[in-house]
């Protein structure tokens, strides 16, 4: 890092701005201001077990706007905000890991060391052993997004003392301060494209301006590529007490450990069109308007596809930590360390915001936690007034699910939900949004572009009805649809000329998240996968998806937890070649008993299927109606279980058809 920074400027200055400091909970007391930035270190250092009130970026937010957080790969194309949030985040790490200003304190709310943040202590009944976040129950979409605003307020801080750095003689200063008004935290959406940019996997070194020197350019530590530590002793499970930095991927190379960038990318890119699958289901399915459906990973989806927006997000978490040495992605205790967390979980709260402008109305919800979190008991009943320890919305009160449930509190929208979050649009408009980025490489999307074409034919009708996906065209995966031209000769066999219905495919999962004392994986192929290495399975031929349980191995998991792996495009892909004659169940169950395999992995272990304790895979279809419109969305029915893959607490290991009752 070109030039010095005081420990005190730096303090001073990410405290004082954005985030107010309040009194004691719960009597109130006056917000500290600017008065404080003549504060000396001490006195700060002695306040920072005082609470916080989490308020959002409110710069750029004017009547009727907020900014928007943009997708990573947008941002890079503004090379000045881009590099603006790389020094902010490089001046974030400066900070000692001792202040709960720090990237590493705010990091550790979520899971390691395990200790009170910002005078929020560990709540009676709580468990000692985790960190705030919540996993495995309602809250779990509701308690991130305060999280990530918090996150953002930090970054804009330090931001605005990256642009007062610049000498006012260098003319890239009013370009930086112009990207700063707007600066918003990046997303990583990798339901469309599930590759990782290399400014963020692969990069050791990254080059950004110098704001010290007028003119100056300089190459830095690339702070999107990994997190260095300075001290591990709060840090003790093994092999995260050795790691001197964050790791994807790890591996030891003479005597050190080193990510593979290489390995991460082409897991992730294997992974792709399952996640584009399964996030589509989520955001157009019937029966997902119900939060009590969509929020959470635990099992409750009677009729319908075992998924949920936090079983996917786990995928992401077992993906991109996979290995033979675990990654910190990888772990719940220490997941929150890798910038590429945050990324991730941006995109996370951007699902859940385009979830809420498509169903303006279905937030509601109530159940339990589950193994509970530093400052909630297990087994605490929640609804949308249950507390958000330890993010505070007043000095006397924390953001409840009810109070954080509009992304504009906070100061931000996304692109999809920015008309919609200012009152200007309607649910079909965000549903048109979805069809755009993630429809026209989906099932339903490629089968109505080819079902148009197929209709023109026949009646030479020449109306447009938005088929620009006819000119998409597959990668080649099977968890990819095949192109629309290849559909167009084969489209009479899948989809019903009268109705338009045609027939989805899934793999529901149940399994018991405490099976492995840790995080595990879920494989599926269609044919033989003779691999060994779990980070190489994607890449195969035969690859389907993955599914992962992130669980914390330091915490009591032992619930029953859901996923589900769409198999519709890869059944599409063999209707193509000739494998399948369709999708009706009577071409699909045998085809499936045969050829249909399943692997649990923990870690660069295989394990056998038969000793995953309550691990259920049952084949479900549900008929589906084409969308008529970009503003619609499938019509899914419910789904009915065609093949029992393996039950292990019922003794049943053999894949069989499913009976009807």
């Amino acid at each position: 890092m070109a030039g010095k920074l005081s420990l005190k400027s730096v303090l001073v200055a990410a405290y004082t701005f954005g985030l107010s400091q309040v009194g004691a909970f719960p009597a109130a007391a006056s917000v500290e201001g600017v008065s404080e930035l003549g504060s000396p270190y001490s006195n700060l250092q002695s306040r920072q077990q005082s609470p916080f009130i989490v308020t959002g970026v409110r710069d750029g937010v004017t009547q009727g706007q907020v900014p928007v957080r943009k997708d990573i790969r947008e941002m890079m194309k503004n090379r000045t905000e881009f590099e603006l949030f790389l020094l902010a985040l490089q001046r974030f790490y400066s900070l000692p890991q001792s202040s709960d200003l720090s990237y590493y304190a705010v990091s550790g709310v979520h899971g390691r060391p395990y200790k009170a943040w910002a005078a929020v202590p560990n709540g009676r009944g709580a468990n000692p052993n985790t960190g705030y976040c919540t996993h495995g129950d309602l809250l779990f979409l509701p308690w991130h997004r305060p999280y990530l605003a918090i996150y953002e307020q930090f970054i804009w801080n330090n931001a605005r003392e990256v642009v007062n750095q610049f000498p006012d003689s260098d003319p890239r200063k009013a370009a930086f301060r112009t990207a700063l008004s707007g600066l918003r935290i990046p997303y990583w959406d990798w339901a469309s494209d599930s590759s990782v940019p290399a400014e963020v996997g692969s990069m050791k070194t990254i080059e950004v301006a110098n704001p010290q020197v007028a003119g100056a350019r300089q190459s830095i530590a690339n702070p999107l590529y990994s997190y260095k530590f300075t001290d591990l002793s709060e840090l003790p499970g093994a092999p995260f007490n050795r790691m001197p930095e964050t790791y994807r991927y790890a591996r030891i190379v003479s005597g050190r450990y080193e990510s593979q960038p290489t390995v991460l990318n082409n897991a992730m890119t294997g992974i792709g069109g399952s996640l584009r699958n399964r996030v589509y289901q989520m955001l157009t399915a019937q029966a997902y308007k119900d939060f009590n459906l969509a929020g959470t990973k635990v099992t409750n989806h009677p009729g319908q596809f075992d998924d949920s927006f936090e079983g996917i997000h786990d995928t992401i978490h077992g993906t991109v930590g996979g290995g033979n040495i675990a990654g910190h992605m990888g772990q719940v205790p220490y997941a929150a360390f890798d910038p590429i967390f945050w990324l991730h979980h941006t995109n996370v709260d951007r699902l859940f915001a385009i979830w809420q402008g498509i169903n303006p109305n279905s937030m509601a919800f109530n159940g339990f936690s589950g193994s509970g979190t530093f400052a909630l008991a297990p087994q605490t009943a929640e609804n949308l007034d249950t507390p958000l320890p330890p993010f505070r919305q007043s000095n006397t009160a924390y953001f409840s699910s009810r109070s954080a449930v509009r992304t504009s509190t906070f100061g931000y929208a996304y692109p999809e939900t920015l008309a919609s979050e200012m009152g200007s649009a309607s649910p079909a408009d965000v549903m048109a949004s979805v069809n755009r980025i993630y429809g026209f490489r989906v099932p339903a999307g490629v089968l109505r572009a080819a079902a148009n074409i197929n209709r023109r034919k026949r009646s030479l009708d020449e109306r447009s009805t938005d088929d620009n996906n006819s000119q998409v065209q597959s990668s080649g995966r099977l968890n990819d649809p095949p192109a629309v031209g290849a559909l167009v000769p084969v489209e009479h066999k899948i989809v019903d000329l009268e109705t338009e219905n045609y027939t989805e495919w899934t793999a529901n999962i149940q399994v018991n998240s405490g099976a492995f004392n840790g995080s595990f994986s879920i494989h599926f192929f269609l044919g033989d996968s003779n691999v060994t290495d779990p980070a190489l399975m994607p890449t195969e031929k035969s690859y389907i998806g993955t599914h992962s349980i992130f669980a914390n191995p330091e915490t009591a998991n032992n619930m029953l937890v859901a996923g589900a792996i769409p198999l519709t495009s890869a059944l599409l892909n063999k209707v193509v070649d000739k494998q399948v004659d369709s999708l009706l169940p009577e071409s699909v169950v045998p085809y499936l008993l045969k050829n249909l395999r399943a692997k649990v992995t923990v870690g660069a272990r295989i394990v056998d299927l038969t000793s995953v304790k309550d691990l259920a895979i049952k084949i479900s279809a549900a008929i589906v109606t084409l969308p008529k419109t970009i503003q619609d969305a499938p019509q899914w029915g419910n789904f009915e279980t065609k093949v029992n893959f393996i039950d292990v607490p019922a003794g049943k290991f053999l894949p069989v058809p499913a009976t009807k009752h």
